[in-house]
């Protein structure tokens, strides 16, 4: 499981360096002043993922869906305090917050997938 949420911190962090250059080198216009927040953001989800909806009780549906909504909140409330402050490049900034939630998301769930799998599994050899 720690294996698998460093892969996961990994992938975010080499997502956004990769964007930082991607976005800087070849689309500076289109440059979000806040790009820095996205993975920033996600790197703290992931933090939360580990340490609270996984913790030392294991998996807990509930948890695990109280910690996407909250995901869900922060980054839409993000969006909103970019739009309302900076306001310049907003496109750029939704779509690269968008990429980063589905990413994410898909590496999140696999984990969670593989976690509770495993759990399944546990039980299932502790039954016999």
């Amino acid at each position: 499981m720690k294996k698998s949420i460093l892969i996961l911190a990994s992938v975010i962090s080499i997502l956004g360096l990769a964007g930082y250059v991607i976005l800087k080198e070849f689309y500076p216009d289109c440059y979000p002043a806040w790009y820095w927040l996205n993975p920033l953001f996600f790197l703290l989800s992931t933090g939360v993922l580990f340490f609270v909806v996984i913790g030392k009780n294991g998996l807990s549906i509930r948890k695990h869906l109280i910690s996407k909504m909250i995901k869900l909140l922060g980054g839409v409330l993000i969006l909103v305090l970019y739009l309302i402050t900076v306001k310049v490049n907003a496109i750029s900034m939704v779509i690269t917050m968008a990429l980063f939630y589905i990413v994410y998301t898909v590496f999140e769930t696999k984990i969670l997938l593989d976690a509770n799998k495993k759990k399944t599994n546990d039980e299932k050899n502790d039954e016999k």
